[in-house]
């Protein structure tokens, strides 16, 4: 449900500004309603939706467009923008026809996104180290503690 707390130009309510040792209330309603927006379901739900969208859906059996009113629902959630214009595509003919630009959400960093969600890649490389090599790496250790030794000693 959309709340008119971010819209721009929207002011306070009045009393909303902060006095020392009481809670602000403006705060609290802004967290609220960002809380309700940011349902961590729903945004899975959306990016699932993405995710799997398939563009064939937006066409009829003729291959037309069909409108914006009759797609289905995980259909209409995959569009970013519609535009819709008329404009004389063949020069000369004096006919106008209406273009139609449709720019669909980018679905691979949906999936992207939700493949780190579910942790099905690593971002980070693990070098595990041989048997021979742990041992190389704990000589170098003791020979660096024994020499830092021996400087203390010294000084």
């Amino acid at each position: 449900m959309p709340t008119k707390l971010f819209k721009p130009g929207n002011p306070k309510p009045k009393g909303s500004g902060r006095v020392k040792g009481t809670p602000n209330k403006w705060n609290k309603e802004k967290r609220a309603a960002l809380k309700e927006l940011l349902d961590p379901d729903r945004v899975l739900r959306e990016a699932t939706v993405i995710a799997y969208s398939d563009l064939r859906e937006m066409f009829d059996e003729k291959g037309n467009l069909r409108p914006i009113h009759d797609l289905p629902h995980h259909v209409a959630a995959s569009l970013a923008s519609v535009e819709v214009v008329r404009q004389n595509i063949t020069a000369g003919d004096g006919t106008q026809e209406w273009v139609h630009k449709i720019k669909v959400w980018d679905k691979p960093k949906a999936i992207d996104m939700l493949m780190r969600h579910l942790a099905l890649y690593k971002d980070q490389l693990k070098l595990g180290l041989t048997p021979e090599t742990e041992k190389l790496v704990s000589l170098l250790a003791s020979g660096r503690d024994k020499v830092a030794r021996e400087r203390r000693t010294r000084a």
